[in-house]
């Protein structure tokens, strides 16, 4: 394969998602007919798949996020389950400002588990073709609603088990929420115990610590087991405080582990080019691209200009640049959905009570992705002001392609692979530091026009770029395969 960076052209070729009306959107230009072929379109495509490759020889070299007619199916049109009631337990200080399209999701379930059955998934004591597990992930975590929608519309039956309120599980899934996060020792807990609840015949895993005992559980059960390479988990322990630590030595040494493990899967999928292991028995690159089913028609910007953050709220994702802009553009509002970093916590509850732009930035807590994008609507531009750290360097965010896709503006810090997209798509600036960020917001709000030309240069880019079968859905045949192969064994 060709070494050629996926942001060029993720996916082409194919017509957008169903529901989608070009005409609708007063910044959204004409949609010109997909081209047959994309110059380096084979170097792009969302998912490659390397077979068969000894996995004792590739381990030596670790260095250190549909089948069927129906692949182009917006997830967002599945009947979203019915669930039992869960007391709310605020995630964080909310706004009585906050649209009310995501106050019924503000919620995280107490920490006895709950167990949904929901409508059109699974019912409790039938046949599950795939779990998807975690330890550590919430239900409503993006890249996992991509992966059981397309395992859906290839005609699998799903069940997750992850952390959270249930009511953000993927629709029309089985969806079993173990509560709150809590410590170290509950994750442990959850590690030994997760696998073997788990009902798939194939088992897909999102966390590194969960693979050696479900690897364990596949030798018992005689089942698959897929394990899902979210980011490259060695890099991410360089950016945290204590990954310098004992505890970052003791953490680097597991990750290895798990890593090793990893590449003994049945299939193990990771999001990058890049990220570990570099090969395995069956591997698989499925790129973080958008289901561009959840993102909402572009239209007008609000007569106030507001910008937005959809992603994990910490100071090395943007939290401390972001406010600073919003600082220093007076005129800007900010809504920003997430979950805030423990680590950051206090420094927020801080600034919301002294800056005297606390009112104009809305923090809205974890939503599921249909809920959180409708933030979008109105909004003038998203924010991408990632830190420069080992694990961001390489990476592309989601968040990009969903702005893009949006049709909103992008204010992004220079990382290489982020700035090219920006660059190439004409479709915002990117900065060097917070006031270079609010020097920008003033600007686009002196000059609406100027914003409007970035954004239908958003949708231009998004048009040639986001449309075509969705990665996921690549992935989802894969899997298909594998459940087969299991029922298939004696």
């Amino acid at each position: 394969m060709t070494d050629t960076s996926p942001e060029e052209s993720p996916a082409a070729g194919a017509t957008p998602a169903a529901g989608a009306d070009p005409s609708s959107g007063a910044d959204r230009p004409e949609r010109a007919e997909a081209p047959d072929t994309v110059e380096g379109a084979d170097a792009m495509a969302a998912i490659e798949t390397t077979e068969s490759i000894d996995a004792d020889k590739a381990l030596e070299s670790e260095e250190d996020s549909d089948a069927g007619s129906d692949a182009g199916e917006p997830y967002s049109t599945f009947e979203f389950p019915k669930v039992e009631e869960v007391p709310a337990v605020p995630q964080q200080p909310q706004d009585s400002s906050a649209p009310d399209a995501a106050a019924a999701h503000r919620a995280e379930s107490p920490r006895d588990r709950r167990d949904t059955g929901t409508a059109g998934g699974p019912a409790r004591g039938s046949r599950v073709d795939v779990s998807i597990i975690s330890s550590g992930h919430d239900v409503a975590d993006a890249r996992l609603h991509r992966t059981a929608a397309a395992l859906l519309r290839a005609g699998l039956t799903v069940e997750v088990i992850g952390l959270g309120d249930p009511a953000g599980g993927p629709p029309g899934t089985r969806v079993v929420s173990l509560g709150r996060r809590g410590g170290a020792l509950d994750r442990a807990r959850r590690d030994l115990t997760i696998p073997f609840r788990a009902r798939g015949t194939v088992v897909m895993t999102l966390d590194p610590d969960l693979v050696p005992t479900a690897a364990a559980a596949r030798l018992l059960r005689r089942g698959r087991l897929a394990v899902d390479v979210h980011e490259d988990y060695l890099k991410l322990l360089r950016d945290r405080s204590w990954g310098r630590t004992w505890k970052g030595q003791v953490g680097g040494s597991l990750v290895r582990l798990c890593t090793a493990v990893t590449g003994r899967a049945d299939l193990t999928v990771v999001a990058d080019d890049h990220v570990p292991p570099l090969a395995a028995r069956s591997r698989v690159v499925v790129k973080n691209l958008p289901d561009t089913g959840y993102l909402p028609e572009a239209g007008e910007p609000d007569a106030v200009p507001r910008a937005l953050y959809i992603g994990d709220v910490r100071r090395s994702r943007g939290l401390h640049a972001m406010l600073a802009a919003i600082e220093a553009a007076d005129t800007w509002e900010v809504d920003i959905v997430g979950p805030v970093a423990a680590a950051d916590q206090a420094w927020l509850d801080e600034w919301r009570a002294t800056s005297r732009a606390a009112g104009r930035a809305r923090f809205h807590g974890r939503l599921s992705p249909d809920a959180a994008w409708r933030f979008a609507r109105g909004a003038w531009a998203g924010f991408a002001l990632l830190d420069d750290t080992p694990a961001f360097r390489e990476a592309v965010p989601t968040k990009l392609y969903e702005y893009l896709g949006s049709g909103l503006a992008v204010v992004a810090t220079p990382l290489p692979r982020m700035a090219r997209i920006v660059d190439e798509s004409g479709a915002g600036r990117v900065v060097r530091d917070a006031e270079d960020a609010g020097r920008v917001l003033r600007e686009w709000a002196d000059d609406p026009d100027q914003l409007r030309a970035l954004r239908r240069s958003a949708l231009r880019w998004a048009d040639r770029h986001l449309t075509g079968a969705s990665p996921s859905d690549e992935l989802a045949r894969t899997i298909s395969d594998l459940v087969r192969a299991a029922e298939r064994r004696p």
